[in-house]
């Protein structure tokens, strides 16, 4: 196995963007749909999963990993293509491709995962609903 020691410190400005990418991801409210802020917590639940089962050497393929809400009512999970690896100077959206032939931790995140977030977030969708029938009712 190989093992890269890696100051924090050339890590910390890509772990920044990803806390401002949960931020962001945090502060999306219920908007026009009145289900955007599901459907960012579903997105931030995935892209945390897929953080957490990604292979990591130098950490820079975990901190790559961004959320988005797409087109209404899609979130979208990505390995950010404009991130640099500080350490060796690859993209992670690059060599990640090649990585996940060898360890598919996408397809990992949601055979273990997928479920019970979906599972999680369409409760609080059902709650959600069925608070708003008792207000018409």
């Amino acid at each position: 196995m190989i093992s890269v020691q890696v100051d924090p410190k050339s890590m910390a400005a890509l772990w920044d963007l990803q806390q401002r990418n949960t931020q962001a991801l945090k502060a999306i409210t219920p908007g026009e749909s009145g289900y955007d802020d599901l459907i960012a917590d579903a997105t931030l639940k995935l892209r945390d999963a897929a953080v957490q089962e990604a292979p990591r050497l130098t950490g820079s393929l975990k901190s790559a990993h961004r959320g988005i809400l797409a087109a209404a009512g899609t979130g979208q999970v990505f390995v950010d293509p404009a991130v640099r690896n500080p350490i060796y100077g690859g993209q992670p959206s690059v060599y990640g491709q090649i990585v996940h032939q060898r360890k598919p931790w996408l397809a990992r995140t949601l055979h273990l995962h997928g479920t019970r977030i979906l599972s999680e977030v369409g409760v609080k969708l059902f709650r959600r609903l069925d608070d708003i029938y008792k207000g018409a009712v």
